[in-house]
């Protein structure tokens, strides 16, 4: 029979089911892997998680959006990925202080989202130095953070444009402040993040830069007025090569009414100059 048909004993086996390979399991693996560092990098960044046991006075349980997440079907455990990285941002800045867990963080000062956004930035750019464990790692992990940082920019100035005023909650100092949280930033203990600057000016060079930032340059002379020439002024002066190594901002100072008296002649802006050009000038006269 099995002549007559053409088949074998061997046709007449019963199919072996197809080993998986072992080099397609550690790629999986190394996969979930992967997700899981970018998702740990990315919330030690902004200090949030979407994993309750995991709150702390570290890390802010975003509860709100973790009841909409599982209100859409998604299963838990949540994590923040470049997916929804924006729309966590968002969760974020859109809770007010007093839903903050009870606690350091109503007292820390990154309750304050313009702080924070900051401070985000800089543990970015800090976890963007730091070598992964594979070169696709270390690619995600680059474009991850590149694309966090650009979202505190962007956020930092519907902060600060008074334009924007009151679309998210801010404590009430902060909100005070408005746009000049920026020079508080400027002149804290640790300044701006390497980079920030530049990119915030760029971003909002056409987009609101003089409302944003004419506050801060206003308050620019209380850094030196009354310092002696033997005091300390190697922080301001290294502001102000911080401000004008910044094509934007450098335009912006030059023009600005502190900056630029409202003549260049000599006599007019300094008017004591002028009565002792006057007192050298008869002197010479009467000799």
């Amino acid at each position: 029979a099995l002549r007559s048909s053409g088949a074998t004993a061997r046709d007449r086996l019963p199919a072996r089911r197809a080993r998986a390979s072992p080099r397609a399991a550690v790629v999986v693996v190394m996969s979930a892997s992967s997700d899981e560092r970018l998702s740990r990098t990315i919330e030690g960044a902004f200090r949030l998680t979407l994993t309750e046991s995991a709150g702390s006075d570290e890390c802010v349980f975003l509860a709100d959006l973790a009841t909409e997440l599982r209100s859409e079907g998604v299963s838990p455990p949540f994590a923040i990925t470049a997916d929804n990285l924006e729309r966590v941002l968002f969760a974020r800045l859109s809770t007010p202080q007093n839903a903050f867990p009870e606690g350091a963080w109503r007292r820390d000062p990154e309750a304050a989202p313009f702080a924070w956004l900051v401070r985000s930035y800089l543990r970015c750019f800090h976890a963007s130095r730091k070598s992964a464990s594979s070169k696709d790692l270390q690619e995600k992990q680059a474009a991850l953070l590149a694309a966090a940082n650009e979202l505190c920019v962007s956020y930092c100035g519907l902060l600060l444009n008074p334009a924007m005023d009151g679309m998210f909650p801010q404590p009430e100092a902060a909100a005070a402040r408005g746009p000049s949280q920026l020079f508080d930033e400027l002149t804290g203990a640790d300044g701006l993040p390497p980079g920030f600057l530049d990119a915030f000016a760029r971003r909002f060079e056409s987009e609101g830069l003089p409302e944003m930032l004419d506050p801060s340059l206003t308050q620019l002379p209380s850094l030196i007025n009354g310092v002696s020439p033997l005091g300390e002024v190697h922080k301001p002066l290294t502001l102000l090569c911080q401000l004008a190594a910044c094509k934007p901002v450098a335009a912006r100072l030059a023009a600005h009414p502190k900056w630029k008296p409202p003549t260049t002649t000599t006599t007019n802006a300094f008017p004591g100059m002028a009565g002792m050009a006057a007192s050298s000038s008869s002197s010479s006269s009467s000799s």
